[in-house]
């Protein structure tokens, strides 16, 4: 392989002399001129420093170095282009981790796919972030290879999937030009290119805002980092190129699920089908929220491992999450799958998920995750009655009357009651004992987190909630939402699995909520959870 390093340090220089620096990034460098720099350099403080928080461990040293990585006086690995860099006036560094995951190098995969015609066509996607064009492309997670993350960032970027069977050949691997490499942090990439006998349609999705097929004697000025030069190394190659044939998946959206998720059915020519969640950052303007939205999708995934080594299968197949993206069966409705209850086999429906609840019931507690996220127990009681007061019981009560006139006729009855009974509600909620009898649970088991087939049975879907909570606070949760459905025979499993210090504590979480603001301003959320509130009022004066 024809190494390219020197090249890839020219554009390197060119790219910062150039161009912006990458948002959010300092615009102030260090410059040490060459007769100023020992080596290795004690690089000092200054406005050049971005995210240099939690140096590296003493174990990430030891492995940095056993790499052959030269490391500076505070164990922070240094860039093998350091020299020719800050040495440079017109160049210079900055310091710190920067925006990567990890101190020194951060392996990505980029896929180069070339078409079979005349002047081939190259596949490029709009960066989300700078918008510049580049290769689909992305970090390599931990328990993938370079190919296999290649293959990946292909279909989550342009929506492409490459064959199973296609084989392509390795460009390039090694450091490379980037806006965000820092002094300490930086990508080396493996760049992996396939020829290819179609160009179907392609759309930008995931971290890029558009997707295209150029013509590689018009490619665009400006490429992202590196990239202008991996292209070219592919064309001088394309004649080793094995010619494939490239898949177009569809995609389905999802309605429903939480606004800061994107939510998609993707189905494979080969009749293959995945359910897709993923992290949208356009969704957020609040950075801690955003945080969250990914420690959620972690926590869920852990769940998923842990309720499946404890035996429990009622959960989808295949589950995977990779960078903001979780990947699981897809329980498509098209292929039998019931997301309410259906007509006609409500007691099939019943009976089998709260037979699953009773598994549920023997599962080991994993913990609460409470260093990371609030625990929901927690937040049920804290977002709930504890944060009304005596002005804002008012606007509940208001808000209860004003909606109870778009309610079903035999619920209008019962939001005036909880509007009047507001006060001795909260009272008695203050009463109500500690739980001393916690288990694990899911914490938001309603239809819409049920897929439920007649031959296969019953699979539990978004577990980001789950953690320890009052016994039967699923059962609970459940049969309000059957009873908002208007399900009938639901008595003998009020009688028995009803748990009445839940039901007071999600009036009030639910009650509190419904006054607050969403993010478009669209209040149908709201006013179901004000419903939601009214159906537990009436399960709790039956």
């Amino acid at each position: 392989m024809e190494r390219i390093d020197r090249k890839l340090m020219d554009v390197t220089l060119q790219t910062i002399t150039t161009h912006d620096v990458y948002p959010g990034y300092p615009e102030t460098r260090l410059y040490i001129p060459e007769v100023e720099l020992d080596w290795p350099p004690t690089l000092p403080n200054g406005d050049w420093q971005v995210s240099q928080d939690n140096l590296p461990s003493p174990e990430e040293q030891r492995t940095l170095a056993s790499k052959g990585y030269e490391l500076d006086e505070l164990g922070r690995p240094l860039h093998p282009w350091l020299r020719d860099m800050i040495t440079d006036p017109e160049v210079g560094v900055v310091t710190g981790k920067g925006f990567y995951y990890h101190w020194g190098p951060n392996c990505t995969a980029d896929p180069i796919i070339l078409s079979n015609d005349d002047i081939p066509k190259v596949l490029l996607i709009q960066r989300g972030d700078t918008g510049v064009w580049a290769l689909p492309g992305g970090f390599i997670d931990d328990d993938e290879t370079a190919i296999n993350a290649a293959v990946r960032e292909l279909h989550e970027e342009a929506n492409l999937a490459m064959p199973s069977t296609a084989k392509g050949i390795e460009i390039y691997s090694g450091v490379v030009a980037d806006l965000r490499a820092t002094a300490h942090g930086w990508p080396e990439t493996t760049a992996i290119a396939w020829r290819v006998a179609n160009t179907p349609t392609v759309s930008g999705n995931d971290d890029a805002q558009d997707a295209r097929w150029f013509s590689a004697n018009e490619l665009p000025e400006q490429l992202h980092g590196s990239h202008a030069i991996l292209v070219q190394q592919a064309l001088a190659r394309i004649d080793e190129l094995p010619l494939v044939q490239l898949e177009t998946p569809r995609i389905k959206p999802v309605i429903g699920g939480h606004m800061g998720y994107s939510h998609h059915i993707i189905t494979q020519s080969s009749g293959k089908s995945h359910f897709v969640k993923a992290h949208n950052d356009e969704l957020f303007t609040d950075l801690v929220r955003a945080d969250h939205s990914r420690q959620y999708l972690k926590k869920e995934k852990l769940i998923y491992d842990h309720v499946r080594r404890q035996g429990f299968i009622h959960i989808p197949n295949e589950v995977r999450l990779e960078q903001d993206t979780l990947f699981m069966q897809a329980l498509d409705p098209d292929d039998g799958w019931h997301w309410r209850v259906p007509l006609g086999q409500e007691e099939s429906y019943i009976e089998s998920l709260f037979g699953v609840l009773r598994e549920l019931s023997t599962i080991k507690p994993l913990e609460d995750f409470s260093d990371i996220l609030q625990s929901s127990h927690e937040a049920h009681v804290q977002e709930g009655w504890e944060m009304i007061d005596g002005r804002r019981l008012v606007e509940i009560a208001e808000k209860l009357r004003t909606w109870s006139f778009e309610l079903e006729e035999k619920n209008v009855l019962g939001a005036t009651q909880l509007a009047d009974n507001l006060p001795v509600l909260q009272d008695e909620f203050y009463t109500l004992k500690s739980p001393q009898d916690f288990s694990f649970t899911h914490h938001d088991l309603r239809q819409a987190n049920v897929a439920w087939h007649p031959d296969h049975g019953v699979r539990l879907v978004d577990w980001s909630w789950a953690g320890l909570g009052r016994r039967n606070s699923d059962a609970t949760t459940l049969l309000i939402d059957l009873q908002k459905s208007n399900i009938p025979h639901l008595k003998p499993y009020i009688d028995h699995y009803f748990n009445r210090d839940h039901a007071l504590t999600m009036i009030g979480f639910w009650l509190n909520h419904s006054l607050m603001p969403t993010r478009t301003g669209d209040n149908n959320v709201r006013f179901h959870q004000a419903a939601s509130a009214v159906a537990a009022y009436n399960l709790l004066c039956m």
